[in-house]
């Protein structure tokens, strides 16, 4: 690249596509989890994060008129700051005209074995990543349908919720996942493909890995 580009329509759209996913997994699922779980901290939050954004903005200026400057990398870290900038002042003047609302915590629809003080916090988790989000009194699942036995998978295991037999509990989660009956079917496929095929797990394991410890 041998232009300082400040706009993200202007980068090839594979790379437009990774900054707005990763700003989506990252940033977004960061700012409503404190949102959610430290409300009071949160409008606190977004202004220091918009500070540091604005000021990686600045920087990236700067060494754009440096001799030998790699533009191409300058250029996207620019662009995802100032997309991550635009991402948080939304959801700040969200919080600020709707201050009485948070992301109601599902009730009492669900079974005993996923409505614990282990599994609500491991659900905490899977929202701070960005693999979940309330609907109404249920949860409902953001990523792909793959990712989604993965996670019914290893959580079921995680929260011993396995019975006898140990096969993977899923009618379970069909109480409390709104989207589950239409990821099923993809789901069971993803799971007994790693498991009997020795294929490799599905894109994203590592997030539902690191909610289950």
């Amino acid at each position: 690249m041998k232009e300082f580009i400040k706009e993200l329509e202007l980068l090839p759209q594979d790379r437009q596509k990774a900054i707005r996913e990763g700003l989506q997994s990252q940033i977004v699922a960061q700012a409503v989890f404190v949102r959610d779980e430290q409300p009071t901290k949160f409008l606190a939050y977004i202004d220091e994060e918009i500070a540091k954004a604005d000021a990686s903005m600045l920087k990236m200026v700067q060494e754009s008129s440096q001799e030998g400057a790699e533009l191409g990398a300058i250029s996207e870290i620019y662009i995802w700051n100032k997309e991550r900038k635009k991402a948080l002042i939304k959801l700040r003047d969200g919080k600020r005209t709707e201050p009485e609302q948070t992301a109601p915590e599902p009730q009492q629809t669900k079974p005993e074995v996923l409505n614990n003080d282990k599994a609500k916090e491991l659900f905490k988790r899977a929202i701070s990543k960005g693999l979940i989000s309330t609907d109404g009194d249920k949860y409902k699942w953001n990523d792909t349908a793959s990712l989604y036995g993965y996670f019914v998978d290893k959580t079921s295991d995680f929260l011993n919720i396995r019975p006898s037999n140990n096969r993977v509990p899923w009618i379970k989660y069909k109480e409390i996942i709104s989207n589950h009956s239409e990821l099923l079917a993809t789901a069971k496929q993803a799971v007994n493909d790693y498991k009997n095929k020795e294929l490799n797990p599905p894109e994203g394991d590592d997030k539902v890995n690191d909610i289950c410890r």
